[in-house]
């Protein structure tokens, strides 16, 4: 890149990650960081051989190993890492700090062992080297989608690439987070987390519940997560009064606090208390902009109570819900686009406006035609003509 008449050279990008025990899936993710085998297959699968298409844009690879009794060094070995034993303490941040600390390049890219970068997102990594280098920039919150290689269920932005200049410290044992910069800028690079065959199981809820018996002070963002844990693994009644702890924080992040009032709904619903958990959606408007999921989780409420006004009313406002994943939320791209088309589909032909249904179906067809119950619904419309 020229600067001022002369060449100046493209910042050095170190890639650190974690692993234990990652023979599955490690592959996978090095081989489309580096364009050895870029081809994605389901979680697990052994990765398929590729021409490489566009030059690797990292320059240096950084394990930190805790503990693996596989073949998952053998594989770091094999693309050229940096392997370095770290002692598993039961903290997330420590681990991440210590790999960081290896790290020799002017920014660090860290990713987890079942993430996955495709061919258009490595092209874009190189374009990203050079936008952080150009903007002096302390990092880049990028895209994040957690699914499979060709449908995202969550999606959301992570400050993925940071400085390598002492200031990216990660905190928290579980859920660690990196400080947020405010010279950072956002980037289409795109990080996909497809999964591993590995069951997770109680780890995380076990570090947080070691966490609360020795006595560690709970931050607003240890408990929204902890909360989140309960929740995960059926606690109901622990998770919502962990999270209505952590509404009551002043200093949680908003975002958090509105998933958290989602948590709180969830929870109400599998105990049976549907007003409880209408009451815990209506809250999440106290923090921000009315959600997606939410609009949508209100509308499935109301359409289970068989109003089906009310909740064509839900439906219809989540389709028209702003995208708030620049923010930090965790969305489900279908909670604005699939999910309230079709059931609005439903809703109005309960109601009886079975005109507004069909148009509603066919806006449908355009835009989600090989969806099951678009064509399922296709098939009822073919049978049930409306004059």
């Amino acid at each position: 890149m020229k600067m001022h008449g002369r060449v100046q050279d493209m910042p050095k990008l170190t890639l650190c990650m974690i692993v234990k025990n990652e023979e599955d899936v490690l592959a996978r993710c090095l081989g489309s960081v580096t364009g050895k085998n870029p081809q994605p297959d389901h979680a697990g699968d052994a990765p398929k051989t590729r021409t490489e298409r566009s030059a690797c844009p990292i320059d240096e690879i950084v394990v930190a190993d805790t503990g693996s009794t596989d073949d998952t060094k053998k594989i770091a070995a094999s693309f050229g890492a940096k392997i370095y034993d770290f002692a598993w303490n039961d903290d997330f941040s420590a681990a991440r700090n210590f790999s960081f600390s290896k790290a020799t390049g002017d920014y660090i890219l860290w990713l987890d062992a079942d993430d996955y970068i495709d061919e258009t997102d490595r092209l874009r990594l190189h374009e990203l080297k050079n936008t952080l280098q150009k903007n002096d920039a302390a990092g880049a919150f990028c895209r994040y989608e957690i699914g499979s290689a060709e449908k995202a269920d969550i999606s959301f932005y992570r400050m993925r690439v940071v400085k390598n200049d002492g200031n990216a410290v990660w905190s928290g044992r579980v859920h660690e987070c990196l400080p947020h910069f405010s010279s950072a800028i956002t980037h289409e690079f795109t990080v996909r987390h497809l999964g591993s065959k590995k069951a997770r199981g109680t780890r995380n809820l076990d570090i947080y519940r070691k966490q609360i018996l020795a006595g560690e002070a709970m931050s607003p963002r240890d408990l929204f997560y902890y909360g989140r844990e309960l929740f995960y693994h059926g606690f109901f009644t622990e998770s919502v009064a962990v999270e209505e702890r952590f509404l009551r924080e002043k200093d949680g992040w908003y975002v958090n606090k509105i998933e958290a009032c989602k948590i709180i709904a969830q929870c109400r619903l599998r105990t049976g208390d549907a007003e409880g958990a209408k009451n815990a959606l209506f809250s999440s408007f106290l923090y921000g902009a009315p959600r997606a999921g939410c609009l949508c989780l209100l509308g499935q409420i109301y359409k289970d109570e068989k109003d089906f006004s009310s909740a064509y009313f839900w439906y219809t406002s989540a389709k028209n819900a702003v995208d708030h994943t620049r923010e930090g939320d965790f969305e489900n791209p279908a909670d604005r686009t699939s999910t309230p088309s079709i059931e609005a589909v439903y809703c109005a032909y309960a109601m009886g406006n079975h005109a507004l249904a069909y148009e509603l179906q066919k806006e449908c067809e355009r835009l989600f035609l090989s969806h099951p119950s678009v064509i399922h619904n296709r098939t009822f419309f073919q049978t049930h003509p409306v004059s």
